[in-house]
This record gives structure tokens, C-alpha cells and sequence, in this order.
């Protein structure tokens, strides 16, 4: 079972949102292998337009948990803030997020944080389509139990078209 609930407001220069959703599974994967998850995501974010930049901030966070007795849990929350500014056909935008994550079994406990960062440019060929290109370290990971280090670098170059 699946539900969830979302909640907008956009006013002028302000727009704020916030989401919940939570879904439940029991079963078998196979016929050996049982499963009851629990899993639970949420947010909240806010954007201003100062119509040379627009700021925005937002929350997200979210926990998977199997009731099991051989079980586990895992729980996460993620914060970022960024900045995006329109330069005639062209907006330029950069990110920063931060994230860390909790990995609980039955034979350990482990720790995660890391950082995000992106920086994008979309040039707009009309009001519906336009050119994008992103480049970021979008998963800059640190186990804080084993010490562990691993990073991802992305980098996209895309058309876009609103329908």
C-alpha cells in the first residue's frame, strides 16, 4: 500500500512545497526470502525570485525499514541550497547539497556524509525548448566507519522540450 500527500503554494516571488509519501510491502521475493518494508520519504523546499537570481533551499529526508527480525534500517536526510540567474536566452545555476545516511543491520552500524555540487546552463532556443548542460560531483561519499572515500562525477548535455 502506497498514499502520500503534496502541498504547493506559489504567490509572487515566494513558491513552497512540501511532500509526504509512505508505502508498506510484505511478501516474498523468493520462496525462501521474506520481506515486510516499511518505507517513509518527505520534504520541503522554498524558492524567492529576485528577478536577477532566484535562491532556493530545500529539505528531503526518508527512512526504509524491514520489521523483520534479520532485518535492517536505513535513513537518510539531504539538505541544498542554490542560486540560478537568467542572462537574456541564457540561465546559469549552481548547487550545493549535503547529505548523510545511517545503515543499521544486525551485525553493524554505519555512517555516511557527503556533498554535492553542480553548476548548469540552459539556453533557451524558445518558450518550450531549450539546450542544457550540467556538470557536477553529485556523490562525494565518506563511510565514517571504514573511512572510505568514493565520489561520482556527472556531466549531461541535453535538449529539452516542454509539452
Amino acid at each position: 500500500a502506497v498514499y502520500g500527500l503534496g502541498l504547493g503554494y506559489n504567490g509572487g516571488a515566494w513558491a513552497v512545497g512540501a511532500a509526504f509519501q509512505h508505502e508498506t510491502a510484505k511478501g516474498f521475493s523468493s520462496p525462501a526470502t521474506e520481506y515486510n518494508n516499511k518505507v517513509t520519504n518527505y520534504g520541503v523546499g522554498a524558492s524567492y525570485d529576485f528577478t536577477v537570481a532566484k535562491v532556493y533551499g530545500q529539505y528531503k529526508g526518508g527512512q526504509y525499514k524491514n520489521e523483520l527480525p534479520a532485518g535492517g534500517k536505513y535513513s537518510y536526510d539531504q539538505f541544498a541550497i542554490g542560486v540560478s540567474a537568467p542572462f537574456g536566452a541564457t540561465t546559469l545555476s549552481a548547487e550545493y547539497g549535503y547529505n548523510k545516511a545511517k545503515q543499521t543491520t544486525a551485525i553493524a552500524t554505519t555512517k555516511y556524509k557527503g556533498n554535492v555540487f553542480a553548476v548548469q546552463a540552459e539556453y533557451a532556443f524558445s518558450k518550450r525548448t531549450s539546450l542544457v548542460a550540467r556538470a557536477g560531483q553529485v556523490a562525494n561519499w565518506k563511510n565514517e566507519t571504514t573511512n572510505d572515500k568514493s565520489s561520482t562525477q556527472e556531466y549531461t548535455v541535453g535538449l529539452r522540450h516542454k509539452f
